[in-house]
């Protein structure tokens, strides 16, 4: 996929650093170009004065870097690609892998290739290789010079790996939620007709005999998408009887949806805590 959000579409700005996590929300709003990233810290005057010429640099590197994009299965997609590079920058701002000054050039180096590709000062959408030596090796070779002193490591395929789950699991609940997958729900269960009622989504059903929220509030907006409908019957007096298996799954559907959504939740914040974690023995 890529990235169709440049500089004058951009509303957000991320910031990352030491004292600061990151959220699912944040890393998808980076990865699909509706928001930047900015490093927490704030920049010396003298360091001011030098980034004109970063950015130049930046975008000569972008420009020079040699991929094998024909191999499109060795390579990361665009946003997985402004993820990973994002989830990087912050492991290496936080210290985690490696400190001192270098830290924090290497990371701010990295958050300038991000916002150049994201304004579209690459021309093409930036897809870099998914497995950690070619993921290295082309970081290496953007930041360039003295800052070239990313190695590959354990951290970095999990690293990698986070990234792109995380969009996953964003996408996922987006599609999961209420406000989307019950109202497709609900057409579904109009194309039924009358062989289904909506008295088998009523509160009497859901909230006292089914407490669980996530039936609950998916129930909800079933019968609120299906008030007034004149293909579905108004109760089960008036289904007409039917032998279609789709009626019988239709009328679960808050089951699945509720406990879906809430899983999908769950792992969003598993998630969420892994992106700004490290690993057991000391490294990101």
């Amino acid at each position: 996929r890529q990235l169709t959000n440049h500089n004058d579409t951009m509303t957000r700005t991320i910031l990352i650093g030491k004292a600061r996590r990151i959220t699912l929300d944040e890393l998808a709003s980076i990865a699909t170009g509706s928001a930047k990233l900015e490093m927490q810290q704030q920049q010396t005057d003298e360091e001011a004065a030098e980034q004109p010429q970063s950015m130049a640099d930046v975008a000569s590197a972008l420009q020079k870097l040699s991929l094998d994009t024909s191999a499109s299965g060795d390579l990361l997609s665009a946003e997985a690609t402004i993820a990973s590079l994002t989830l990087l920058a912050l492991t290496i701002s936080q210290g985690r892998i490696i400190r001192g000054d270098c830290a924090a050039k290497l990371s701010s180096a990295i958050v300038d290739i991000v916002n150049n590709v994201l304004e579209g000062g690459s021309g093409e959408p930036l897809r870099l290789p998914s497995n950690a030596d070619g993921f290295t090796t082309s970081v290496n070779e953007l930041v360039g010079g003295e800052l070239a002193i990313l190695e590959n490591g354990p951290y970095l395929e999990r690293l990698i790996s986070i990234a792109r789950i995380s969009l996953c699991l964003n996408k996922a609940r987006t599609l999961s939620s209420k406000s989307i997958s019950d109202p497709i729900a609900s057409l579904s269960i109009e194309r039924l007709g009358s062989a289904l009622s909506i008295d088998s989504f009523s509160s009497t059903n859901y909230d006292e005999l089914r407490p669980h929220r996530g039936c609950i509030e998916s129930a909800s907006v079933i019968r609120a998408c299906l008030q007034g409908s004149t293909n579905v019957a108004a109760n089960e007096k008036n289904v007409t009887p039917s032998s279609n298996d789709s009626c019988k799954y239709a009328k679960l559907t808050p089951q699945y949806h509720g406990p879906a959504r809430e899983s999908i939740a769950g792992a969003c914040k598993t998630m969420e805590l892994e992106m700004n974690c490290s690993e057991m023995n000391g490294s990101a």
